[in-house]
């Protein structure tokens, strides 16, 4: 027994030695297992204190996340200017046109119905002679200057409307003939003391109509005609005036409405749509028709006249026109 003794101790003493090498291991084998939910690729004898904190998200402290300023979920371009209280904060406000912008913007209003041959400067034209009825001035299908409308419109009126003077006409009719007029009128009987016109009254007007010779205009041996109404001398001038210089002339009529100027000469140019001459003659009419007024400065009337131009052998030849002079 005594001899069997020592042998137990010896081995009692083997098997404490053992356990105490299992408990060194796992420490280590804890320490592999956390590295590798990090995701490093080093091994735990590599790794430093320093380098496992660059390597993990350390908790940030109480104190110093108090202190950290909030960054906004989406950084604004421009924080040191102040959102408008009507614009959404993630909203970018329209930008304000530029300049060139508004400039191109107005200039293509302005364009969508352009007035041909503007003047860059006003009219040398009196005032009171630039206006007319605003109903003759609304149908205007080809946004013509109705200054030179009225300008050419106000000093006809003006001549055709005189109480008493001398009109002078040649005609050139279409069918190659030729007639002079000379309409001498005295209408001051048909006006009251206050302007005002009495259709019904008696005047004084007659006409002479001249024979053409080629030396010129004879009115010796042509006829007379006397008016006694006013009616009668104005369906006289109304047929001297032909539609073209009445109802005729109005601004819805015209293609082309120019003003050209020569020496303080102004000569303003109406030319008739195709349109408007089959609805006043009610037949197709050939060529071009235009009327013509050269006038001063002041309005004072210098030439009066209308031409039906056409392309006769390849030439523009006069086919038909009147001229018209006051005195």
């Amino acid at each position: 027994m005594k001899h069997i003794l020592p042998y137990l101790l010896a081995v009692l003493i083997c098997s404490v030695s053992f356990a105490g090498c299992d408990r060194e291991v796992a420490p280590d084998a804890d320490k592999d297992r956390v590295s590798l939910e990090l995701g490093t690729d080093k091994t735990p004898e590599q790794e430093t204190p320093d380098e496992t904190l660059d390597n993990t998200r350390p908790t940030p402290n109480p104190q110093e996340q108090k202190n950290e300023p909030v960054l906004p979920s989406k950084p604004q371009e421009k924080q040191d200017e102040p959102s408008s209280p009507s614009t959404p904060q993630n909203q970018t406000p329209p930008q304000a046109p530029s300049e060139p912008e508004k400039e191109k913007s107005s200039q293509a209003e302005q364009t969508e119905k352009p007035i041909k041959n503007p003047s860059s400067s006003p009219l040398p034209f009196p005032q009171e002679l630039q206006q007319r009825p605003a109903q003759e001035l609304n149908k205007n299908p080809n946004n013509l200057d109705p200054r030179l409308y009225s300008v050419f419109k106000n000093v006809m009126e003006q001549n055709f409307s005189r109480k008493e003077g001398t009109l002078s006409v040649y005609c050139l009719n279409a069918d190659g003939t030729e007639g002079v007029y000379e309409l001498k009128f005295d209408l001051t009987n048909a006006y009251d003391e206050q302007g005002r016109l009495n259709k019904k009254m008696a005047i004084k007007a007659q006409m002479k109509i001249a024979e053409t010779l080629q030396s010129g205009y004879n009115y010796g041996q042509g006829k007379e005609e006397s008016y006694k109404s006013y009616e009668d001398y104005n369906n006289t001038l109304e047929w001297l005036k032909t539609p073209l210089l009445c109802d005729g002339f109005a601004l819805e009529n015209f293609s082309d409405l120019t003003l050209t100027s020569k020496d303080g000469h102004y000569l303003i140019e109406a030319t008739y749509s195709p349109e408007a001459l089959k609805k006043i003659y009610g037949k197709e009419i050939y060529g071009t028709v235009q009327s013509f007024i050269q006038i001063d400065s002041q309005g004072n009337l210098e030439v009066l006249e209308w031409e039906q131009s056409e392309m006769i052998d390849d030439y523009p030849t006069v086919s038909a026109c009147s001229k018209y002079t006051f005195s």
